[in-house]
């Protein structure tokens, strides 16, 4: 029988795997844009509202987080809450 503790540690151990296999990517795609100093580019994220991860308030965990990253490097960002599918076509 697997223990209720294992089954809390597992799913703590994916939520992290996940938001760094969030966050890794997009460290390194905008590397060579931190390199620049030129005047703040704005980059915008297509997401959905999915509290408490993220809010349209961007008060969420990933919100938070994106925004402090690219602050760091000097990439202003902008949100903007879609579903799944108009996201996708919005990227094309």
């Amino acid at each position: 029988m697997i223990k209720p503790s294992t089954i809390r540690t597992a799913t703590r151990e994916l939520g992290t795997i996940a938001m760094m296999a969030l966050v890794i990517p997009l460290m390194l795609a905008t590397a060579g844009l931190a390199a620049e100093k030129k005047a703040p580019r704005t980059l915008t994220i297509n997401t959905e509202h999915y509290p408490p991860l993220s809010t349209t308030e961007g008060t969420g965990f990933e919100d938070v987080l994106a925004k402090e990253m690219y602050r760091r490097i000097g990439i202003e960002i902008k949100f903007n809450f879609l579903p799944s599918e108009r996201a996708l076509i919005n990227v094309d």
